[in-house]
């Protein structure tokens, strides 16, 4: 078993959508990194005004959060990378539901009872 996941993930890293998310990620960050920085300042400020159910604060820095959050994913290369990620997530969570099913009608066809 444990092949067959090295296998799986290995097809995955060496994906062309895997070696440009990687690329991508490079050029973000190495781009980026004031838009980067102060979205998760701003994050962060947010996060903590909610924790402390600051109304005013919430709204002051939630408003500061939004405008970092959309100048950062506005960038057409992050537009890019999120897109990649969520294509690369949606293919694992499919194969994983995939293997899900099989074993469950594996385990359900063992014991006489389909699951």
């Amino acid at each position: 078993m444990e092949f067959y996941i090295d296998e799986y993930i290995d097809k995955i890293i060496n994906s062309n959508d895997f070696k440009r998310l990687k690329e991508l990620k490079l050029l973000i960050d190495e781009k980026y990194n004031n838009e980067i920085l102060n979205f998760k300042t701003m994050e962060s400020k947010y996060l903590d005004a909610k924790r402390y159910n600051d109304r005013d604060l919430i709204k002051k820095t939630r408003i500061d959060f939004m405008n970092a959050k959309s100048k950062l994913y506005e960038i057409d290369i992050v537009k890019e990378y999120l897109s990649l990620e969520r294509k690369i997530g949606n293919m694992i969570n499919q194969d994983f539901d995939k293997l899900k099913k099989s074993i469950s009608n594996n385990i359900g066809d063992k014991n006489g009872i389909k699951c």
